[in-house]
Formats: structure tokens, sequence, C-alpha cells
């Protein structure tokens, strides 16, 4: 992934426009595809339990998402306990930071379950505001053009769906 040019905030609207989204949407798909444009295999995955427990222990907040180059490809973590539309969101934003170039410290690939070396690893990756900025506005455009996941019409899905609509009208100004 470092041989390619950083795309910033300005060129994030004309980078998803082009990307090839799967008809009909299936985030397993869409991984594979953006993984097949980065020229790295991408697997996505929620953190190992042992991590969840740890930081807990700690009284650390477990960031929903994390994406980390491994010497074969990227994996994408996500926090389990979300509902499907926020883990949806969570792995988008983190194909964000993928497409958009924002290269992590790779770490061994037979460290990846291994609660020291990720939690070492969400303790030193930090993007900064643009990077953020341009990662979720990615997941926001991909959202809009693939439209809300069916969710129940009541309940938590509800409320993640009228969540989702609020922070979608703070991006778009």
């Amino acid at each position: 992934m470092n041989d390619h040019p950083v795309v910033r905030p300005a060129g994030v609207r004309a980078l998803v426009t082009s990307l090839r989204i799967p008809e009909p949407f299936a985030l397993p798909a869409f991984v594979s595809e953006v993984g097949d444009l980065i020229g790295r295999p991408i697997k996505t995955r929620p953190y190992p339990r042992r991590l969840v427990e740890a930081f807990r222990r700690n009284g650390e907040p477990l960031p929903y998402g994390l994406m980390l180059d491994t010497e074969k490809g990227v994996v994408i973590f996500y926090r389990a306990d979300t509902g499907p539309a926020h883990r949806q969101h969570v792995v988008l934003h983190e194909l964000g930071h993928a497409l958009c170039r924002h290269v992590t410290d790779p770490i061994d690939d037979q460290d990846v379950d291994d609660p020291e070396v990720l939690g070492a690893a969400l303790r030193r990756s930090r993007y900064d505001n643009k990077q953020e900025r341009a990662a979720e506005l990615v997941a926001y455009l991909v959202q809009q053009r693939v439209g809300p996941l069916k969710m129940p019409s009541s309940g938590p899905a509800r409320r993640e769906n009228d969540a989702a609509a609020r922070f979608g009208s703070l991006l778009e100004g």
C-alpha cells in the first residue's frame, strides 16, 4: 500500500464514485472488491475476546474498529457488541482508511490474535483529523450509494438508522 499516493478528503468523492459496488450490496463482496483494488487481501473479524476482556479490565475504551497492515494483507477488526448497521459503518470506515492509503505500522501475521500486540497497535494507531474525516466520508458516501440496511421498523435498529441519518446531515454540511 506504500506505493500509492494518499487520497485526501477533496479526492474522496471521486474515489467513491469510481468504486464498483456489488448489487445487491453485500459487505463481504465489497470487502473483496476493495482488496482487489488495493492489491491486498482484506479480512474482517471481531476483536478477539481476550483483547476485549483486557481492555475492560483496564478500564480502557475499545475503539469500534481497527485496520492493521500485515505481511500478507489487511485485517479489519470491529466490536461485536454493536448492531449490524453500525458494524457495517465501522467496516466501511476502516475500508476508507485502506482506500485512502492510510498505512499503519505492519505487524506479523502470527501476532494478529495476540491481545498484547493488538492492544499496542490500538494504542499507537492514530490518524490525523484529515485522515479520519476522509475515512468517515468514504463510509458515509458508500452507505449513501447502497442505501440503508433493511431493518425492523422499531427498537434499537430504528434508533441506529435515525442516528445515521443525523450524522450524515453533519457530513453534508
